[in-house]
């Protein structure tokens, strides 16, 4: 069977996440490095962190990016997420 993503972490982030698996609560920074047009297709999976994974986070989330990665993190930054997504594109 074919693997849908490989997972690469360090020795105590992989025992943490075979042990209890992953919840936005571990997740405290995103870096989104440059990229040019390729973080369109990327614009999907950001929708969904942004609408389902981090909706209701109550914690800070640091984000960090470089070039088109950093207007990414300038939409998470902003109150209409995906709307300011969809401008950007």
């Amino acid at each position: 069977m074919p693997k849908t993503f490989t997972i690469k972490a360090g020795a105590t982030a992989l025992n943490h996440i075979r042990q209890k698996g992953l919840s936005p609560k571990d997740i405290s920074v995103i870096p989104a490095a440059a990229g040019g047009p390729k973080w369109i297709i990327l614009k999907a999976f950001d929708n969904y962190l942004l609408s389902n994974w981090f909706q209701d986070r109550q914690q800070p989330l640091h984000l960090i990016g470089a070039s088109a990665g950093a207007w990414r993190m300038l939409c998470y930054a902003l109150d209409d997420s995906e709307q300011a997504f969809d401008r950007l594109l």
